[in-house]
């Protein structure tokens, strides 16, 4: 391919030739060939690129924002001409990174290190690796790929919050231990029968006290030695900036970390419709994939999940991660409060204010990680 430069000798030369011929200037003509000759000596150079052999592998191939990511580069120089080494590029979603590959005689090798950005998260696509050759004068460039095509996944940031056991072990029957008949099974509500309810968990004296109803009533308990947590992401766009939605993601990835750290079963759920874990779930890889890849999704309804969540299986904490919570959804989080021990609203705000106070819920609220981790290290141990 021509560069501009390239393509206006061409042509200049192309007009003095013809001018030569016609006008029978000989030094028109002689100015003419040596500058054709001068472009087709510029595109015999890049005719034959040296034979590279480009093997990358990236390592670890799945970060947290903002921690190391390499690609490894084995060069090797397969042809019998020295390859006087070039400095290629790296495209990587939105950008590209250089790399400055080495001079390499024959059959030598070498190994190259070339760091990837990892500020964004989500899935991103790195692909082959370009080298734009030249000849001296820039009269003619060429553009070859070497490596395939990799996948780098950048998870959320993990913030540092506390477990969740820590607190989420106690009961209104007070403390149970190993003399406990029912081990750690203590008593949490009387509640009605829902489809998937465990039939032995019916409680015949309270619905006899309901006949009339015609409605069931289930004995429902915790065990409280694994605190079943469910964590719900609000991915409404209209509560969030740019900066708090990324701040939200990384608060509910570091909700879901701080439940393995005190290896409480979690589920995660959002209101783009994502649903993973349950109550014997303790994986955590497919969460945080998943939050990796959330986007905002401007139909989400966060009381339509709220009501999905209520038609299941209790536990010790809910977890709201949201924005600017809107009018309707605090009355519709503190309703939940029959159905867990604890509601926790977790509200990233765009810029510091006093907390308020909601009747049946648990606010941590922050405008930076430094807050939201200060708000939720004092929540939790209450």
């Amino acid at each position: 391919m021509f560069t501009r430069l390239g393509w206006s000798l061409l042509a200049t030369s192309v007009v003095l030739i013809v001018a030569g011929v016609v006008l029978f200037w000989p030094p028109l003509l002689a100015m003419g060939t040596v500058g054709a000759v001068v472009v087709g000596v510029a595109a015999l150079y890049l005719i034959r690129p040296a034979d590279l052999r480009i093997e990358r592998r990236i390592a670890p191939d799945r970060v947290a924002k903002g921690e190391l990511a390499i690609a490894h580069l084995n060069v090797r120089n397969r042809s019998r001409r020295l390859f006087p080494g070039e400095l290629g590029r790296q495209p990587i979603g939105d950008t590209s990174i250089e790399v400055e590959l080495p001079r390499l005689r024959r059959a030598e090798s070498d190994l190259r290190t070339a760091v990837l950005p990892t500020d964004q998260r989500g899935r991103h696509e790195v692909g082959p690796v370009v080298l734009e050759r030249t000849d001296p004068f820039r009269l003619v460039q060429a553009e070859r790929r070497y490596a395939g095509t990799d996948e780098l996944l950048v998870l959320p940031k993990i913030l540092p919050f506390r477990a969740v056991r820590s607190t989420l072990t106690r009961s209104v029957d007070g403390s149970t231990d190993d003399t406990n008949p029912n081990g750690t099974m203590v008593f949490h509500q009387m509640r009605e029968y829902v489809p998937g309810d465990d039939v032995r968990r019916i409680h015949w004296p309270s619905t006899a006290k309901v006949a009339h109803t015609g409605q069931l009533i289930v004995r429902q308990d915790i065990d409280e030695a694994q605190p079943y947590v469910v964590v719900l992401v609000d991915l409404r766009p209209q509560g969030y900036s740019q900066a708090t939605f990324e701040l939200a993601v990384d608060a509910a990835a570091s909700v879901v970390h701080a439940a393995s750290l005190g290896r409480a079963p979690f589920a995660v759920r959002t209101t783009g419709g994502v649903a993973l874990g349950g109550p014997s779930n303790h994986a955590t890889a497919p969460a945080m994939e998943a939050l990796a890849l959330a986007e905002p999704t401007p139909e989400a309804d966060l009381g339509t999940d709220l009501r999905a969540i209520r038609r299941l299986p209790g536990g010790a904490a809910l977890v709201v991660v949201t924005g600017v919570p809107a009018d309707g959804d605090i009355p519709a989080m503190t309703g939940m409060r029959g159905k867990f021990q604890r509601v926790m609203l977790l509200s990233v705000l765009p810029e510091p204010r006093p907390p308020q106070v909601y009747s049946g819920l648990t606010l941590v609220q922050g405008a930076d990680e430094e807050q939201l981790s200060s708000a939720w290290n004092v929540a939790i141990r209450r």
